[in-house]
């Protein structure tokens, strides 16, 4: 059974190379640029829901993963 842990979302405002300044509510940001851009799009594409487990427990934000009986 799968299960989410609803974190806070935020509210960042970006403005880039003196434009006007976009706001964006969500729980993060993913930038790149044109050196290895393509990299990052592939490398935040292919984070699962278990990637995203392993990084909230090392992070303290979810409890330690039950045994496997």
């Amino acid at each position: 059974m799968a299960s989410f842990v609803h974190l806070p979302r935020c509210a960042l405002e970006v403005a880039l190379d003196g434009g006007p300044v976009q706001e964006c509510r969500a729980s993060g940001l993913l930038v790149g640029t044109q050196a290895g851009a393509s990299a990052w799009l592939g490398a935040a594409q292919a984070v699962d829901g278990r990637c995203v487990a392993a990084v909230l427990r090392a992070a303290g934000a979810l409890p330690p993963a039950a045994a496997a009986a």
